[in-house]
């Protein structure tokens, strides 16, 4: 997760609701056995742009959205209301939940690649419980 800086000087971290979607995306996927390729096709994008959705990088598009929900057992409602339920919950952890990547690149200003889709599944498993 990114951090921002706070109003006292301190950081404060952050997700990006594309992010959280992305996890939610790949923690479906993951439960139910099925891998990137195999959605990837199903959408119409090569394997590595899904891996890029999943990890909040690359939003998905409403018509991917409705394209996969049926592979994974959901209908596209569900899958945002789960998203929203953990943007919920990371609020109420002190986590700030912004409404779009802080980069399109997926780099911060500092240079730093985000390397936190694990981070943010392992939170969703926390919130969820395994669901």
């Amino acid at each position: 997760m990114r951090s921002n800086s706070m109003s006292t000087g301190g950081m404060r971290p952050a997700v990006s609701y594309p992010e959280i979607v992305g996890g939610v995306l790949k923690q479906i996927r993951t439960q139910l056995q099925l891998d990137q390729a195999t959605i990837a096709k199903t959408v119409g994008v090569a394997q590595p742009t899904w891996s890029r959705i999943e990890s909040g990088s690359v939003p998905i598009t409403v018509e991917q959205l409705a394209l996969i929900a049926p592979q994974l057992k959901m209908s596209p409602s569900q899958i945002l209301e789960r998203a929203d339920k953990a943007a919920d919950s990371f609020r109420k952890q002190g986590i700030q939940v912004t409404p779009q990547r802080a980069s399109p690149t997926g780099v911060d200003e500092e240079g730093r690649a985000f390397l936190k889709a694990a981070a943010v599944v392992g939170m969703l498993a926390l919130i969820f419980g395994g669901k």
